[in-house]
C-alpha cells in the first residue's frame, strides 16, 4: 500500500510519490491512497486498487487552535472512509509506504490496525511539541523511517534516540531534464536584455516572498529586471500585502508579476530563461526547484532551510542567506547580475550524486521490501 498526502499539480513530495509509484508498479501489486486533486488520475493509472480521499493534511507549520480544530473535524469524517478500507485490506498488505509525516490520521489507523509501514519525513513540523508527539507516538511505531536531509535526521533522533533513519534525498530525472534542456536550447531564446529572477512556491507567509520584494526595493542599479513569483495563492491577505508593497516600493525599472501554478515543463522553461532562482522559504523540506535550477546551470540564492545548507556551498555554487536578511539578498543579486556566468562550471556537476534517480529507486525499494 502507498499513501500520499497530496495530489497537487506541483510539489517535490507529490513528484517523489509518483516516481516511486511508477517504479514499483510492474513489480508489485499496488494499493494506493491519495487525496483528490490534479494528480489523482495519474496516481490511479499506476495503481491496481486505490482509494481517493478528501484533501486535508495536518497543519504542521505553526501552533493554531483553529487549524487543529478544523483538522480534527475533517479527520473525523475521513476516519470513516479510511477505516473500513484499511480493515478490509489488512491481511493483504505486506507493507505500507507513507509519503509524508503529515499523514497523521492515516498513520494512527495503521497503528490501530497493526499494518506495518515505512514513513518518509519530508517537512519540519512546528511547534516542537506537535513534532514530539507525532515523532514519538505516531511515527515511533513505523518499521523504518526515511528522511530527506541531515537536518530532519537530527530533529527525529532528538525524539527517538535509538532509531536511526535512512537519508534518501529527493531525485530528479537527469535524462529527461537533459532532453528538455537540449530542446529548450533550440526553442526558447535566452533573455539577454533584462535580468530575470524567479521565485517558485505557493503564496504563503512561510514561503516568505516578502524577503525578495524588500531586497528589490534595496537594489542599487538601473538595469531592467523581471521578477516572477510562480505559485498558487494560499493566503489571499498575504498576497494582497505583497501586491501593495510592490506598487508602493518597487522601482519602475523592475517588473514584478505573480503567476499561478504551472506544469513542471513550463516551470523548467521559466528556470531556463531566468538568470537566477531565489528560494526565500522560512521552512522547507527539499524543494526540487533548486536541483532543477542547478541542472539548468542557474545560480541559486536560498535561505538556510531544510537540505539547502547540505547542497549549496555559500560563495562556491550559490549563496545562502538568513530568512530576514534582505540587504544580503540585494548584494547577492547585484553580484550575479554583474557576472551572469558566476558559478556556471560549479553548479549541478558537483552535486549530481545527491539527486541520482537510480539510487533513489533502489534505496526506497530496498527499505520498503526489507521491512515487510
Amino acid at each position: 500500500m502507498m499513501i500520499s498526502q497530496s495530489s497537487n499539480k506541483s510539489g517535490g513530495s507529490e513528484g517523489d510519490f509518483f516516481r516511486i509509484l511508477k517504479h514499483l508498479k510492474n513489480k508489485y501489486y499496488i494499493i494506493s491512497v491519495f487525496p483528490d486533486g490534479y494528480r489523482e488520475n495519474m496516481f490511479m493509472d499506476y495503481s491496481d486498487e486505490y482509494l481517493v480521499i478528501p484533501d486535508k493534511i495536518f497543519p504542521y507549520d505553526k501552533f493554531s487552535f483553529k487549524g487543529y480544530y478544523f483538522y480534527l473535524k475533517f479527520s473525523y469524517k475521513k476516519f470513516f472512509v479510511l477505516y473500513p478500507f484499511f480493515k478490509k485490506l489488512k491481511k493483504d498488505v505486506d507493507i505500507c509506504f507513507v509519503n509524508s509525516s503529515v499523514c497523521v490520521i492515516e498513520m494512527i489507523l495503521l497503528n490501530i490496525l497493526r499494518i506495518p509501514y515505512v514513513i518518509s519525513i519530508k517537512e519540519v513540523i512546528e511547534p516542537a511539541l506537535a513534532r514530539f508527539i507525532i515523532y514519538k507516538f505516531v511515527i515511533g511505531n513505523a518499521r523504518k523511517v526515511i528522511v530527506i536531509s541531515k537536518y530532519l535526521e537530527t530533529l527525529y533522533t532528538k525524539v527517538n534516540k535509538n532509531d536511526s533513519p535512512v537519508i534518501i534525498r529527493s531525485a530528479i530525472d537527469g535524462d529527461l531534464l537533459g532532453e528538455l534542456k537540449q530542446q529548450m536550447l533550440k526553442d526558447v531564446p535566452i533573455n539577454r536584455n533584462n535580468f530575470v529572477i524567479i521565485n517558485i512556491g505557493v503564496i504563503h507567509p512561510l514561503k516568505n516572498q516578502m524577503l525578495l520584494l524588500k531586497s528589490l526595493s534595496n537594489i542599487n542599479n538601473d538595469i531592467p529586471m523581471k521578477v516572477k513569483f510562480i505559485g498558487t495563492i494560499r493566503d489571499l491577505k498575504y498576497y494582497n500585502t505583497l501586491v501593495e508593497y510592490t506598487n508602493e516600493y518597487i522601482p519602475k525599472t523592475i517588473e514584478v508579476s505573480f503567476t499561478n501554478d504551472m506544469e513542471n515543463k513550463d516551470v523548467l522553461k521559466e528556470i531556463f530563461n531566468s538568470h537566477c532562482v531565489v528560494i526565500t522559504s522560512k521552512k522547507e523540506g527539499m524543494s526540487l526547484v533548486f536541483a532543477e535550477a542547478l541542472f539548468m546551470e542557474k545560480p541559486v540564492i536560498s535561505t538556510k532551510v531544510g537540505v539547502m545548507p547540505e547542497i549549496i556551498i555559500d560563495g562556491e555554487n550559490g549563496f545562502l542567506i538568513n530568512d530576514d536578511d534582505y540587504i544580503r539578498l540585494s548584494e547577492c543579486l547585484n553580484i550575479i547580475e554583474n557576472d551572469r556566468d558566476l558559478f556556471k562550471d560549479k553548479l549541478f556537476g558537483m552535486q549530481s550524486n545527491n539527486f541520482d534517480l537510480n539510487y533513489y529507486y533502489a534505496k526506497h525499494e530496498e527499505v520498503i521490501v526489507s521491512n515487510c
